[in-house]
């Protein structure tokens, strides 16, 4: 391959990245919050989290603990029954 081929195939390469990289750069998102944002997802969270509240008020003491074993301490199924003397079956309910 001739000197003048490699150099206009070099330029060609050149030119269309920097056509990638501009256009990329023109069409980037810039993602801007706002304090009114904060807030709707702040309120969500409260929601969400009362809804946790009063799901969790609605089941037994030991269905509470089962809970806690199993997504606080990240206990497996089989250590927990372990720990609450339980059958493997009646944890999974």
């Amino acid at each position: 391959m001739g000197i003048r081929r490699q150099l206009f195939q070099s330029l060609s390469e050149a030119k269309r990245l920097k056509h990638t990289d501009e256009y990329a750069e023109m069409h980037s998102a810039n993602i801007v919050y706002s304090i009114e944002d904060d807030w709707i997802q702040k309120e969500q969270l409260t929601k969400k989290d009362e809804m946790i509240r009063k799901g969790l008020a609605e089941l037994s003491p030991k269905q509470r603990e089962i809970l806690y074993y199993r997504f606080t301490c990240d206990f497996e199924y089989d250590q927990i029954c372990e720990i609450m003397s339980m059958k493997y079956d009646s944890d999974r309910e």
